[in-house]
């Protein structure tokens, strides 16, 4: 595999053909490692293209966690890496963080910016989306003050670069007896992040990482988000299960009582919802407001309401900069856009 023998791109593909082969066409013409871990009904109707030259495991309708858990056994590189198959992450990049957790064994994680597009839009450009991450780090010393760090200022570690023995430990952690013991994806996806970050430092490189497309129909658009996830009695037990896992993590890396690491992840979760949600409820508010008084009844209004604030979202992220020093990788990744796009849309 030459540059990139060190590293395993794991792609989990759910129901979406035709943009899993855009990106092997992506990862294999840069010669990547690359597993794919399928829960589609059927079997990828490619597959035949691929079969010497990546590692397919279908596995129909197994929920996300229960998936990848199957697939660590195959993992024999020293860094892992997941993609969603919408999203394009840059193998110079990945270098670069493997690079740096090469020289700090106090850091298991690393990832860099964000570009999202549009391929629906004309000339399809590139904004910067979440500028929050600029310059970011998760470096303090114990446990407790990195998981805080992160859920005060919050990003997902899912499409991380992970050393392989950190992200097989943080997918094993969530299965019991085969199953996942987290199902909601917004509380897996928090899940995730937050183990690895109590069990070590995360870092941030200014450099392109990965460009993410944006679609107004992804599942996280009618995923019931933490904050309904703490409050519904029907997910009191995955709640709790999220709790006692974290607590358990925490109690064992800083050496605490179980009830003092309890409240503290428990203190986390909550930060990550007081600012998360601070400015979504006004709009929740009104949109059921308008909801009620035009009497649409046919659509559910978390629909409508997700849809509206992934549009002002979407419109609010600035242009990424063209003197950007890795902006020609966007170019590459664009071509591949153009090259699938009758396939794709």
């Amino acid at each position: 595999m030459k540059e990139f023998d060190r590293i395993t791109v794991i792609i989990p593909e759910h129901n979406r053909p035709n943009h899993l082969n855009r990106l092997l066409d992506y990862y294999l013409s840069q010669n990547v490692k690359i597993i794919v871990v399928d829960s589609s009904k059927v079997e990828f109707c490619y597959l035949n293209d691929y079969k010497d030259k990546i590692l397919y495991k279908h596995y129909p309708e197994k929920p996300l966690a229960e998936k990848i858990y199957s697939i660590l056994p195959y993992i024999d590189t020293p860094y892992v890496v997941m993609c969603a198959n919408d999203d394009f992450i840059i193998p110079e990049t990945i270098q670069h963080i493997i690079n740096f957790l090469d020289k700090h064994d106090d850091y298991n994680s690393g990832q860099g910016l964000y570009g999202l597009f549009d391929p629906l839009e004309k000339s399809i450009p590139l904004r910067l989306i979440y500028p929050h991450i600029l310059n970011e780090k998760i470096d303090e010393n114990n446990a407790a003050d990195r998981v805080m760090h992160l859920m005060s200022n919050y990003f997902q570690y899912y499409y991380a670069v992970y050393r392989t023995s950190v992200f097989k430990e943080t997918y094993s952690s969530v299965i019991q007896n085969q199953k996942t013991k987290i199902h909601n994806l917004c509380l897996l996806e928090s899940y995730i992040s937050s183990y690895p970050a109590i069990m070590g430092k995360h870092f941030i490189i200014n450099e392109l990482y990965a460009c993410r497309e944006y679609n107004s129909l992804s599942v996280g658009n009618y995923t019931d988000n933490i904050l309904v996830v703490k409050s519904e009695p029907k997910y009191k037990d995955e709640y709790c299960n999220y709790i006692n896992l974290l607590s358990n993590k925490l109690l064992t890396v800083d050496n605490l009582s179980y009830q003092v690491a309890e409240k503290i992840i428990i203190d986390s979760i909550d930060t990550y919802i007081k600012l998360h949600f601070k400015l979504k409820k006004p709009i929740r508010r009104l949109v059921k407001k308008f909801l009620s008084r035009t009497k649409i009844l046919l659509t559910p209004s978390k629909i409508i309401y997700n849809l509206l604030v992934k549009t002002l979202v979407r419109h609010k992220n600035k242009p990424f900069p063209k003197s950007f020093p890795e902006y020609e990788k966007w170019e590459i990744i664009r071509n591949f856009i153009l090259k699938y796009y009758t396939q794709c849309y």
